[in-house]
């Protein structure tokens, strides 16, 4: 990881484990800003728009090399405003992990953004788990909610497994169609 560079990706220094403290560490740039969902409240759709495009070009980054996110989601993704435009960082690659041709069970990662593969933890894992991720995260972004009770774990888990987007959860904006289709 401290290795990989790009602008919109929080530079990664060093990383270890402290074996008299049991723990793995890592260290990184300071990077300001306020985390995704928080940043984009009120704002046009254009603006979503040049946040998509900075997040995927650091996926697509970070992807190139193997390395796969596991947590993408509005903490883990700062936005700092400069000049009306936003810059975007993605952070906290603590369960990021380097994958050469999938994984069996691999993953990681916060329940309500977790793919269908992690939580069958019986397929392949791929860069593919941190767009699904992406996806729910915009979805919140757009409709100001998630498509399932994100406080009862079974029901999360359902949803990712079996779940289908109702066309009731779009009724609540005004997000125009490709989004929609993403």
């Amino acid at each position: 990881l401290s290795q990989i560079r790009h602008s919109h990706l929080c530079r990664v220094y060093d990383f270890g484990f402290q074996p008299d403290q049991e723990r793995y560490y890592f260290t990184s740039e300071f990077c300001p800003g306020l985390p995704f969902l928080a940043a984009v409240k009120d704002k046009p759709h254009s603006y979503l728009e040049e946040c998509l495009a900075q997040i995927l070009s650091a996926l697509d980054c970070v992807h190139s090399q193997g390395v796969v996110h596991f947590d993408i989601k509005g903490d883990n993704i700062l936005v700092e405003e400069k000049d009306g435009r936003p810059l975007v960082k993605i952070v906290d690659f603590g369960v990021a992990a380097r994958l050469r041709g999938g994984a069996e069970g691999w993953g990681g990662g916060t329940l309500p953004y977790m793919a269908p593969e992690i939580l069958r933890a019986t397929g392949s894992v791929d860069h593919r788990v941190d767009l699904y991720s992406l996806g729910i995260l915009y979805l919140r972004a757009l409709t100001g909610t998630f498509p399932f009770d994100p406080a009862n774990a079974d029901a999360v888990s359902a949803w990712h497994l079996t779940g289908e987007l109702s066309s009731e959860i779009w009724s609540r904006c005004a997000a125009p169609r490709y989004f929609r289709e993403i």
